[in-house]
């Protein structure tokens, strides 16, 4: 009797060997879901190439305002830097081609990049100066201020 006991504690508790293959099982499928994941990503995001909106930092410093925009992976070549009015428009496209090269890729996900972006500008600035410059994947947009254009003053109100 007592060899039919260990036998139910072993059923009821499965060896060491046992947890190997279920961890085994687990991951697997969890690669498998994994692996699904992906292929529904690349499925509704490879159809159309996306617009993006960069990511960016707007500041003033004494005499101008800047926008630094976020656009790794480009060149200077990809981008197109606008004025219509007060509205300054940056657009970009960049595309990576995997057949340009011998390499043996597996994957490829940054086969296309478009980005656009706009700003009102306000009515105090000089458009004539604006420069944009562009260093390590940071596109830098400086807009002078006009000289004096900045007027407050408190407005009294008056009763008729």
């Amino acid at each position: 009797m007592q060899k039919d006991r260990s036998q139910s504690q072993s059923l009821s508790r499965p060896s060491s060997r046992s947890r190997q293959h279920d961890m085994l099982g687990f991951d697997s499928l969890m690669g498998f879901r994994n692996s699904m994941d992906h292929l529904f990503e690349d499925f509704f995001s490879s159809n159309s190439p996306a617009v993006h909106s960069p990511k960016c930092n707007v500041y003033e410093d004494k005499g101008n305002f800047h926008i630094e925009l976020q656009v790794p992976g480009m060149s200077e070549k990809d981008l197109d830097v606008s004025l219509d009015g007060h509205v300054l428009q940056i657009k970009g496209e960049a595309s990576f081609d995997s057949k340009a090269d011998d390499k043996n890729y597996h994957r490829v996900e940054f086969s296309h990049m478009a980005i656009n972006r706009a700003w009102e500008l306000p009515p105090n600035v000089n458009v004539e100066k604006l420069q944009a410059n562009f260093k390590n994947g940071i596109l830098d947009i400086c807009i002078p201020k006009h000289k004096g254009s900045e007027v407050s003053k408190k407005i009294e109100i008056q009763s008729h």
